[in-house]
Parts: structure tokens; sequence; C-alpha cells
């Protein structure tokens, strides 16, 4: 197997992994963000995701700063905490400008970045060819997070479409969802400080 299929296929299982919950539940929550008829927004929400990530992943994998994990780990459960209650149905009319909605989830994907980071650096040891296995590993989980939020996407259609629950109510369980699980990952990773 060459080195683009082992490290891409590295970044999908990462992401699909069942440790990469809080990843999983970020992503639902951009996904409900807006109504399926607004896909471009969701598409320029995954896009500042992508960007954040990103940069804080070669940044993490280059410099080779020493990263407070706990920290980190802390960090991405309050964004996805952050996100449901930016997201939600009460003060969307405040936060839902697309500018803020972006840099918001660019900063966030900064973090998310970091966490990143520092599993892929675990794999990858120390040496000079560092940038292609990245880059490679940073595709699988583009794939992976384009096949989660078109399938929340998907699931969202099948409910307003075919079972009529109104998009409303799929958002607000989503939203509460991540929300509760986030709360709970955050005060767990804190107590284990």
């Amino acid at each position: 197997m060459n080195d683009f299929l082992i490290w891409f296929k590295l970044g999908t299982e990462h992401l699909m992994a069942p440790g990469a919950l809080d990843h999983f539940l970020f992503l639902a929550i951009l996904a409900v963000s807006y109504p399926p008829k607004d896909w471009k927004k969701i598409l320029w929400l995954i896009l500042a995701f992508t960007l954040g990530h990103s940069l804080s992943m070669l940044l993490g994998i280059n410099l080779d700063l020493p990263l407070p994990e706990k920290w980190i780990e802390i960090g991405i459960a309050l964004t996805i905490l952050l996100s449901a209650i930016i997201h939600f149905p009460r003060t969307q009319q405040k936060t839902r400008a697309l500018p803020f909605a972006f840099g918001s989830v660019l900063f966030f994907g900064l973090i998310h970045g970091l966490g990143f980071s520092m599993q892929l650096r675990a794999l990858l040891g120390s040496g000079d060819n560092l940038m292609l296995p990245l880059v490679y590993f940073n595709l699988g989980l583009e794939a992976a997070q384009n096949i989660i939020v078109i399938s929340v996407i998907g699931f969202s259609l099948l409910l307003t479409a075919v079972i009529k629950v109104p998009g409303s109510v799929f958002k607000f369980i989503i939203l509460c969802f991540s929300g509760l699980i986030a709360l709970f990952m955050t005060a767990e990773r804190l107590l284990q400080l």
C-alpha cells in the first residue's frame, strides 16, 4: 500500500473512530445550522472548519510545540457547547450572519486542529518528510468529514420530506443532544485535570 493510501486511511479512520464523537457532534451542528436549501452557507462553514484545523495541524506538526493536551480537549468540548448555543433557535437571529459564523467556526477549527496534530505527531514521529503524510492525512479527514455532513443533511431531508418532521424540530434535537453531551464532556475533562 502506498503512502497516500496509508495516511488517507488513517485520516478517515481518525474521524470515524468511536473516540471521535466530539468531532462528529461539531460537524452535525454545522450541518443543521442552516436549512439544507442553504447548502452553500453550510459549505462555507465546513470550509472555515477545514481552514482552521488544517492551519493548526500544520503549525502543530511543523513547530513541534509542547501542547497542553488536557486543555485542548477541554477546548474542543467547549467549541461544541458554544456552537450548539450559537445556533440555538432563540439566539440564531442575532448570530446567524455568515461572517460571524465563518469566523467562529474558523477559530473553533484551529482548536480542533491542535487535537488532530497531537495525535498525528505521535504517528509521524520525527523527520524531515512530514508534509506529504500531513496532506494525505488531512485529505482523509476531509473525506470523512464530508461523509458525516452529507449523512446528517441526508437524514434531515429524510425526516423532513418523508416522515414530515419539521426541520426546526430536528435542528432543536441535534443542538440539545450535542450541547448536553458537550457539557458532560467538558465537565468530565475538567475533572481529569
